[in-house]
């Protein structure tokens, strides 16, 4: 089962996917600079994918089977997204 997770604010679009994920994440937005940080259950950031292009998939393979935080940081507009990952 691909899970996709669309979120849509005011200013932009984001679509990851698939949710649970097994190494890859799949980002598709209109957001046309962002930072991607990914945080553990203890809040602390694991992860972290500077300045991306609106398409692009994020390398999660050095992630262990678990559930983390993932954040989204809008570098233009200042918004910031967040949403649950499981990595299977």
């Amino acid at each position: 089962i691909i899970v996709l997770v669309h979120f849509q604010t005011k200013e932009n679009s984001l679509t990851i996917y698939p949710n649970p994920s097994q190494g890859f994440l799949q980002v598709d937005t209109t957001i046309p600079s962002y930072n991607v940080q990914i945080f553990d259950s203890s809040g602390k950031r694991i992860l972290f994918f500077d300045d991306q292009l609106t398409s692009t998939s994020l390398d999660i393979h050095s992630l262990p089977q678990g559930v983390y935080l993932v954040e989204f940081v809008d570098l233009v507009h200042g918004e910031i997204l967040k949403k649950k990952l499981v990595k299977q």
